[in-house]
């Protein structure tokens, strides 16, 4: 994540606009390793046997389109979300910047969703921060797993 940022910091980025940069960066390498699927063994600790924990793994890259930086976050999710999510997904989407605020705000004071692995402002804080609406799709590779891509333009 260092070397990203650096280079954002180092290619005429103001110093807030990095900082806005960071928590892009931040918020959706967080959704990766709370919500991915693919996981690997915990490490053995002090004398306990590794356990499927959560040492998540997913792809995220960092790049530029017409001017914009763009963040793809990219990994597998249990398939029975796919269509909470596509519904959550695709209201955020044909939400305004005033309705995003409004549901930041909402989902804040009215807590997390039983489904989140944190506060459940993950997505709207990333359309909140996307300089144009967000794009995603859940595509289905068997009855277990469905692969999640997601951009946002900042």
């Amino acid at each position: 994540m260092q070397p990203v940022l650096a280079q954002t910091h180092g290619r005429g980025c103001g110093y807030a606009d990095h900082s806005e940069r960071v928590c892009d960066f931040r918020r959706t390498d967080a959704n990766i390793i709370r919500y991915s699927v693919e996981q690997l063994p915990t490490p053995d600790v002090q004398g306990k046997a590794p356990d499927v924990g959560e040492l998540r793994y997913g792809i995220l890259t960092v790049g530029k389109e017409d001017g914009d930086y763009v963040v793809h976050a990219r990994n597998l999710v249990i398939a029975s979300d796919v269509p909470r999510m596509r519904k959550q997904l695709e209201t955020i989407q044909a939400m305004s910047r005033e309705e995003l605020k409004a549901a930041y705000k909402t989902q804040l004071h009215s807590g997390p969703d039983p489904h989140s692995k944190g506060a459940g402002i993950g997505f709207i804080e990333i359309a909140r921060r996307a300089s144009k609406p967000i794009e995603f799709d859940l595509m289905p590779i068997d009855g277990d797993c469905a692969f999640f891509a997601l951009k946002a333009r900042t």
